[in-house]
């Protein structure tokens, strides 16, 4: 099965190897019992989500499928970068580890749960779904209910709080950061946010004159480039909680009551709460051009538009009030800084939005916010100053 235009290798999985490792004696519980006596030509996996670090399948048994629910099985991918990172592995033993940690400090999370992994490998077994759609399906199919909103923003802040330094002893995030030995991840997401975009063997750049006229910005106008730099700083040196790290449109998922789980938590460390924020917001705005590239009738481009940045401001307004933060103004400055980054990011090879693969209005559109908020961030006080210079074109 060929994966996403990211990743230029195929993503298999072999089920014979998936199904020897259920039916080890080691292995033996509820949760995969349903496999034991199964044969390889009775395993079907199908194929769920197809994400830019990871995929994920429905495995289950059709011998049996209506007496028994099936699993969720997670294949890691390689970074695609053509750096140094290119051999970093991107490990679900981590990953495991982070869930482990989550149960212990915040035992009602919302994040799925990982059965197991065996080191070494490139798989793990995940706890069935209680879930239908992922926040890229609800966002496609412009559902921007405001209840979506708050659950996100419920969830996301619940395993802040649990361990970020305003309600927590310093020693305490300390001990979880030499636990959980976070460094390599931070470093990695450091790479692929604040440096990577702007090398000068970016493939995209040479192959999209629209993106390469609008990047000459970044020589011509210090201003960006320091920007970013700061950003990098303050993504360094911040050490507030754990945070997801990899906030993306396939990291969410949404139960028929509009509960809203996380998953995909192997870029998670100890950073800044605004980095997630700030990712959170992109997805946001990602759909808001994608949508506007396609309405023909300016009535309806302008109803939704205001209906998706009430939507964002929601979003700000619940997360700040959840969590109390001592300094609002900071934080959204951050926020704002980290969302230009993230936008760049996610627009340049090597990690070309799916979403936007032919909406070339919308990508340089898109790419015009990234750098109107890197030109802004010090001045944004507020979700509201955010949206106003996110999207002043479109006021």
């Amino acid at each position: 099965m060929a994966s996403s235009g990211c990743h230029p290798c195929v993503d298999l999985l072999n089920k014979d190897e998936l199904l020897e490792t259920l039916q080890r004696p080691e292995y033996d519980s509820v949760w995969n019992s349903d496999f034991k006596g199964a044969k390889g030509t009775d395993i079907v996996l199908n194929l769920v989500n197809d994400g830019q670090f990871s995929s994920l399948y429905e495995l289950y048994n059709k011998a049996s499928v209506d007496k028994h629910p099936s699993i969720i099985v997670k294949h890691i991918k390689s970074i695609p970068m053509g750096s140094k990172l290119s051999t970093v592995p991107v490990t679900l033993s981590y990953e495991r580890q982070v869930l482990q940690k989550l149960d212990e400090f915040c035992l009602n999370n919302k994040s799925l749960r990982m059965y197991l992994h065996v080191p070494d490998t490139a798989f793990a077994f995940l706890e069935k779904f209680p879930l239908q759609h992922s926040l890229r399906e609800r966002l496609k199919n412009k559902d921007f209910s405001l209840d979506l909103a708050a659950a996100i923003v419920d969830s996301l802040a619940m395993i802040h709080k649990a361990t970020h330094l305003q309600y927590n002893k310093t020693e305490y995030l300390e001990d979880l950061e030499a636990q959980l030995q976070t460094q390599h991840c931070q470093d990695i997401v450091e790479q692929l946010t604040f440096v990577a975009p702007f090398q000068k063997n970016n493939r995209l750049i040479e192959e999209d004159h629209i993106i390469e006229e609008t990047l000459k910005r970044v020589n011509e106008k210090p201003i960006v480039s320091t920007a970013v730099k700061d950003m990098k700083n303050v993504f360094h040196f911040t050490k507030e909680c754990l945070i997801h790290g990899n906030l993306q449109l396939d990291s969410i998922y949404f139960t028929s009551s509009n509960n809203a789980y996380l998953t995909n938590f192997e870029f998670s460390h100890i950073g800044p709460v605004s980095y997630d924020m700030a990712c959170l917001l992109v997805n946001y705005i990602t759909f808001f051009y994608y949508h506007l590239e396609h309405f023909h009738q300016p009535d309806t481009c302008s109803r939704f538009s205001q209906c998706l940045i009430e939507f964002m401001k929601i979003s700000g307004l619940k997360y700040t009030e959840l969590m109390k933060l001592k300094s609002d103004q900071k934080f959204w400055s951050e926020v704002a800084g980290f969302t230009g980054c993230e936008i760049i990011k996610r627009l340049l090879e090597p990690f070309h939005l799916k979403t936007l693969q032919g909406c070339q209005h919308a990508r340089k559109d898109m790419l015009e916010v990234g750098f109107r908020l890197l030109y802004a961030y010090k001045n944004i006080s507020s979700i509201d100053s955010l949206l106003i210079i996110a999207f002043m074109l479109v006021y």
